[in-house]
């Protein structure tokens, strides 16, 4: 934060959830809602923090972040956060124009009179404001981040596993050129590991931690051993360099034990304690054969594609295989289907259809990355990777649907989906 320590402006990027209670009274909702609210100081009034409605909330966050120019640092918590913000200000760039010229929330966003009452008085006729922001919004997605907010130094936010394709889509587009930071490896259970090395932007390398071992007790169950119906399980000062485990945490509110499904890899010590890499959620696996492709091997091969993709980038992605869908009635071959949404890097309106030589290349970085598949694909056991480029927005469909109930922004599309009704929306 040595960049980000003057009086400069900060923006908390915030969602209330809806309150749910267990059958016992006992509430229930995101961890990251209670651990890091919305500070007194914040950018958005309270009163706009406690909207239920998701569309809504993300609307006057999205007010207030125009109309304040001086923002010097951003904090979104996950990557979707960030990612819906940016969204929003994309495709609602005109109606978030008029209100900051009229310095009033529109009359077609339909919210409490106390609530409008709060957010008006906190507003101000910001006509020339307005102005740039058109003309900003004008020349693309790219970059749009420095160009609204010069002075922003930092954005923090988790970038790994689940939400590494979607931050690595903001880097190259919206906050390109902004110093990006997760701060820690974090899970609704307990913290789990802080980052060692607060100078490096966690999207230009690997991103290492070590372990918060004072906030839960660790045990980790070996790489091989994690499909074991008894798995040995280890301590923390056992772990072996260059080896991969699953995290077992015992958490300090209940002594719950818990097996986490996140996979990483030992790549050095800090003192005694081991510094690690995250891999891959243990759940996340395609499978046909015995080959077991990890979420990590198959995000490793379609950024390898997106490489050759020209001027091409992932949105969301997610996977199946085969068996789980019948496109062909009797139809018993055994693939992989990838689903991926695509924008263009140089323009929002610039048509994005993958050649079938594209698609192919996912395949084929698949079989360089991992051994056992590619001998499953040389042998015929397996056959190409079906690759299926849905409409733009299907993702944050899918989105809007999981979290209907709950306004969970914790939400993650999964890497290997396996329920029929979201296969079949994504096939429509």
């Amino acid at each position: 934060f040595t960049k980000a320590n003057t009086l400069k402006r900060s923006l908390y990027i915030r969602f209330t959830p809806k309150e749910l209670r267990s059958k016992c009274g006992v509430r229930m909702g995101p961890c990251s809602h209670h651990i890091a609210p919305s500070p007194p100081y914040a950018l958005v009034p309270q009163a706009a923090i406690e909207v239920t409605d998701h569309q809504i909330q993300v609307y006057i966050i999205a007010l207030f972040a125009l109309a304040e120019e001086e923002i010097e640092y951003m904090d979104c918590i996950l990557a979707p956060m960030c990612y819906t913000l940016f969204k929003a200000i994309e495709d609602r760039g005109e109606e978030l124009c008029r209100d900051l010229e009229n310095g009033s929330l529109s009359l077609a966003i339909e919210v409490d009179d106390k609530i409008r009452s709060e957010v008006n008085r906190n507003l101000r006729v910001e006509s020339s404001r307005a102005s740039r922001v058109r003309r900003e919004l004008q020349k693309g997605s790219e970059g749009l981040a420095l160009r609204l907010w010069p002075h922003l130094k930092i954005v923090t936010m988790t970038t790994t596993g689940a939400f590494e394709a979607q931050s690595r889509m903001l880097k190259s587009s919206f906050i390109k050129g902004v110093f990006c930071k997760a701060f820690g490896h974090v899970a609704s259970e307990a913290p789990i590991g802080v980052s060692p090395e607060c100078h490096q932007d966690s999207l230009e390398k690997v991103q290492s931690y070590t372990f918060a071992h004072s906030n839960a007790f660790f045990e980790f169950i070996p790489e091989d051993e994690i499909h074991s119906q008894s798995p040995n399980t280890f301590f923390l000062d056992q772990l072996q360099l260059g080896q991969s485990y699953e995290i077992l945490i015992t958490n300090r509110n209940g002594f719950y034990r818990y097996r986490l499904g996140d996979v990483i890899k030992v790549v050095g010590f800090l003192h005694e304690n081991p510094i690690y890499e995250f891999q891959y959620r243990a759940g996340q696996l395609l499978s046909l054969k015995t080959e077991k492709t990890s979420e990590h091997a198959f995000y490793a091969a379609l950024k390898a594609a997106e490489m050759e993709w020209k001027g091409l980038s992932i949105e969301d992605y997610t996977s199946t295989e085969s068996t789980n869908v019948e496109l062909i009635p009797g139809l018993t071959k055994n693939y992989y289907l990838l689903f991926v949404e695509i924008r263009s890097r140089r323009s929002e309106n610039e048509s994005c259809i993958l050649r079938q030589d594209e698609q192919h290349l996912v395949d084929s970085k698949l079989r360089e990355i991992s051994e056992v598949y590619d001998t499953y694909r040389a042998n015929g056991s397996i056959q190409c990777m079906e690759v299926i480029q849905v409409k733009p927005g299907t993702f944050s469909k899918i989105k809007a649907i999981a979290i209907k109930e709950t306004n969970n922004q914790q939400y993650k599309t999964a890497r290997a989906n396996r329920k029929p009704d979201l296969l079949t929306l994504l096939l429509e």
